[in-house]
């Protein structure tokens, strides 16, 4: 039953499309096609640890001149309405809970920080802060996240770090905004938007192994949407607007597998089968990378693939074609024989990066960046870019740079550009970027100082007891070679970003004001209470009459009232004579 009604909605889904194709060319219309593909990758990072990289594409054509057509079939319609308002060229945005770790998992091929970026192209013939401003809020109500915070003091213009991934012709002017927040929480608040931008949702195809409780029981947790223009002719006059979603996930089969078996399949991920691909999709595939040299006597498929694909020397994909080969209620994974011999190949480019804070107390501090150069017989030209908050007053006469194998480092031999651009409070931060060379086998030393600024009440947030957050630096390394399971295989550079870091700022004791006026309250309450009782009371004479026993007679002695008073028998007395 669940089948046949898997294959009324293919149909109804088919039927819809190709009568939407008709109609518009009845009418004389260009039928603008798009397109979806879907692809799931995984990997072993480690004896217990799994990588999960999902990865949707969807395609929309253009009009001639280059503008968003008001024919959607499978593109969102939410992304090209703020495309179009904004004047957007390209967008990049990443949630991300977890950091990678690069000692035992390698390289990470989609590389990103803590936290959410967020950076665009815009059209720079209107303007862009205005701009960035407006989509930011549209993209915070997209996905329910805070981008909106993302404000002109949080964002800067980098001028070498960042290069579009799109393709443009000469013609085109574009204008570039950066920001970051790396405190910010991921969640499914932002899972069930990004899921929907799909054309089959989390409903059909391989979209429907996202299960929320096991994708947020992971070390490493990952979401991405990246808008780019692609150029369909080689003059690049006609063009596709390009939406690639990516989920990267990293598993404990540790922590999952029951009996402690190493083996791993898509229902122990994440507690679903495969039960069909989405119905517009033109590629659905997954595909399992193995090491060649393991061999079968390391590791059996549970489910024979549709074909294997071979991508490097040492590396080997058994892929599942979901269109080609109809596969019911689908189970895909890897029975390891010897766990001993699976050893999986991690990609480095061999440069470490570090950032950490010195200083001490609330008032003094400063920042120290390690970049080492593992390489024996490689230097690296990398760009180091990093966004430093206003409410951190840094002392540009305390700037060094140091190499430990040239003594002369500052020179324009190694360092080629500096751009530094000093903070205004509450307008713009810091912004540091610098294109240097960091010879081979050597470590370089970034370090300057900083004062912590005494803030305004309002300018604490709520939890400032735990600090302010100033966001991951970024070092891009550049003329390397990307392979397979990049984004953008094409590029020749790419990103490692280091942790953020929380610095404490000298905040007032916010308990005094309610100390004070609790304290206040009470002295007022008591003084007013004690000068209302005394100026409001009555005073009246109160008699008292005393028994005393004089010589065995009881007699009875009145103490004499006050001059001014009247006795109450003499009040009698004198009313009745009246």
């Amino acid at each position: 039953m669940f089948k046949k009604k898997i294959i009324s909605i293919s149909s109804f889904i088919f039927a819809y499309f190709t009568i939407f194709s008709i109609i518009n060319v009845v009418y004389g219309e260009n039928v603008y096609s798009d397109s979806f593909s879907e692809e799931l990758t995984m990997k072993n990072l480690s004896e217990t640890e799994i990588l999960a990289v999902f990865n949707f594409t969807q395609t929309m054509d253009l009009k001639e001149d280059n503008k968003i057509t008001s024919y959607y079939q499978l593109f969102p319609r939410a992304i090209g309405q703020i495309v179009e308002k904004y004047h957007v060229k390209e967008f990049h945005i990443t949630f991300t809970r977890g950091s990678w770790n690069s000692y035992q998992w390698g390289l990470n091929t989609l590389p990103v920080p803590v936290g959410v970026e967020f950076y665009a192209y815009f059209d720079a013939n209107y303007d862009t802060n205005e701009n960035w401003s407006g989509l930011a809020n549209a993209i915070s109500g997209v996905f329910c996240a805070s981008v909106n915070y993302i404000d002109r003091s949080k964002s800067a213009k980098p001028n070498y770090s960042f290069k579009p991934s799109g393709s443009y012709n000469e013609e085109e002017k574009i204008e570039m905004r950066y920001g970051s927040l790396s405190h910010e929480g991921v969640c499914t608040e932002n899972l069930t938007p990004w899921i929907k931008l799909l054309p089959c949702q989390s409903k059909m195809g391989i979209a429907g192994l996202l299960n929320n409780y096991k994708l947020f029981d992971t070390n490493y947790y990952s979401m991405m949407a990246h808008l780019i223009p692609v150029c369909i002719d080689s003059e690049c006059k006609h063009k596709q607007l390009q939406l690639t979603q990516i989920i990267s996930t990293v598993f404990d089969n540790k922590r999952i597998s029951k009996n402690g078996n190493k083996s791993w399949s898509t229902e122990s991920l994440f507690g679903k089968k495969i039960s069909s691909y989405c119905p517009v999709s033109t590629n659905s595939k997954i595909k399992i990378e193995l090491n060649d040299s393991d061999g079968e006597n390391n590791y059996r498929l549970i489910q024979s693939p549709s074909r294997f694909e071979s991508s490097t020397k040492d590396t080997k994909y058994a892929v599942y074609d979901l269109i080609s080969k109809r596969y019911d209620n689908l189970n895909i994974g890897v029975n390891i024989i010897n766990e001993k011999n699976i050893q999986p190949i991690q990609k480095n480019i061999g440069l470490e990066v570090y950032r950490s804070q010195s200083g001490f107390a609330e008032e003094y501090g400063g920042f120290v960046v390690t970049m080492k150069n593992n390489n024996i017989d490689k230097d690296l030209s990398i760009t180091y870019f990093d966004i430093i908050p206003w409410f951190v007053n840094i002392y540009f006469n305390s700037f060094k740079i140091q190499n430990t194998k040239v003594k002369d480092y500052q020179n324009d031999q190694y360092v080629n550009e500096f751009y530094y651009e000093p903070a205004i409070e509450h307008v713009n931060p810091t912004i540091l970027e610098m294109k240097m060379i960091i010879p081979r086998d050597s470590t370089t030393t970034i370090e300057f100082d900083f004062d912590k600024k005494h803030l305004l009440y309002a300018d604490y947030p709520p939890d400032c007891a735990r600090g302010f957050d100033v966001g991951s630096a970024v070092v891009t390394v550049h003329n390397i070679t990307l392979g397979e399971g990049y984004l953008y295989p094409t590029e020749d550079f790419i990103r490692i970003y280091t942790e953020p870091i929380v610095i404490i700022l000298p905040a007032p004791d916010f308990s005094m004001p309610y100390n004070v006026i609790t304290y206040s309250c009470t002295i007022i309450a008591l003084f007013f209470g004690s000068m209302y009782n005394a100026y409001t009371r009555r005073y009246i004479p109160l008699v008292v009459e005393k028994e005393e026993k004089e010589k065995g007679k009881n007699e009875t002695q009145k103490i004499p009232p006050p001059k001014d008073s009247i006795s109450a028998t003499e009040k009698e007395e004198k009313d009745k004579d009246k």
